[in-house]
């Protein structure tokens, strides 16, 4: 069971990243839910290099998990599988926990806003489920 959820943890950091670099190189498919609003502002306007950034951090955490599942044939340094899988870990339930204003389960602010409804209904859920698959995978053994 934890070889399904590690496969399917990575495929979904996979998928995540291509939409980032979709993003980057002009996609506007699902953009304009995608950053917190203030005012009917966007808090912060992330260009092309930083959705890279994202997708190229996305695709190392599917390199981390598949790494920890065996896949590199011991080719990465030892600490990547051992402790990267903590650290997405940690990353991802800060994230789906939020910051306490405009993002995560928590938010009290913006809550009105289109990036505030999908991150109550799909951007939050998925970031604990991607804590969680994380977690099934650090502790394989």
């Amino acid at each position: 069971m934890r070889l399904v959820i590690g496969y399917s943890t990575a495929i979904v950091f996979v998928a995540l990243a291509l939409l980032h670099f979709y993003w980057a190189f002009g996609g506007s498919w699902g953009s304009g839910v995608s950053v917190p609003e203030r005012n009917g502002r966007p808090v912060f306007t992330p260009g092309p290099v930083a959705a890279i950034a994202v997708g190229v951090l996305l695709l190392a955490a599917a390199v981390v998990i598949l790494s920890r599942l065996g896949l590199d044939d011991g080719r990465l340094p030892r600490i990547v599988p051992g402790v990267g899988p903590w650290v997405l870990v940690v990353v991802f339930l800060l994230r789906a926990i939020g910051d306490f204003r405009l993002v995560g389960f928590f938010k009290v602010q913006g809550t009105g806003t289109a990036f505030a409804h999908w991150d109550t209904l799909l951007f939050s859920p998925l970031s604990l489920a991607l804590a969680l698959g994380c977690l099934a995978v650090a502790l394989r053994r």
